[in-house]
């Protein structure tokens, strides 16, 4: 009995209290990826991972005005449907959604990316405000027709 008192005071590492006595908690395993480049794209898939935690730490890019990311979260067909990085916008009288470019960034914002700079002929360099949290995974890509320069950090954790 008083070793059970002092047995969290004696060993430092992290326990738990289980029916069959103290267990080591398991720590998260955390590996960070980064990807850069520079693409003339239709398409350019950067991850896609299910069923593990992403947080995507930082992303940075430059594009012309036809291309621009997306981030899906749900696998689906329908790019409409679990696509969490388009920008709502209105209209006169109506409202909709439009894809996250950098002229749309600019005028309707964004909750997670940032238009720092557009020039003359609509090239865009967009970065991320926030860490993204996906804790089911998900695909990032870029698409478009057009060039993209970018750089980006994320962590899957298992």
């Amino acid at each position: 009995m008083l070793s059970e008192i002092l047995n969290p005071f004696i060993n430092v590492r992290n326990k738990i209290r289980t029916s069959t006595g103290w267990e080591d908690l398991k720590k998260e395993e955390e590996s960070l990826y980064t990807s850069h480049g520079l693409r003339s794209i239709p398409d350019e898939e950067i991850f896609e991972i299910w069923g593990k935690k992403v947080i995507i730490d930082s992303l940075h890019y430059a594009s012309t005005e036809d291309v621009y990311p997306k981030l899906l979260i749900n696998k689906t067909d329908n790019e409409w449907i679990g696509e969490i990085l388009h920008i709502g916008y209105t209209s006169g009288d109506s409202t909709g959604r439009t894809y996250p470019k950098g002229g749309s960034i600019k005028i309707n914002g964004s909750p997670y990316l940032e238009n720092i700079y557009t020039s003359d002929n609509d090239i865009s360099v967009i970065c991320l405000k926030r860490p993204i949290i996906l804790p089911n995974g998900g695909k990032f890509l870029f698409t478009g027709d057009g060039n993209v320069t970018y750089n980006m950090s994320y962590r899957v954790v298992d």
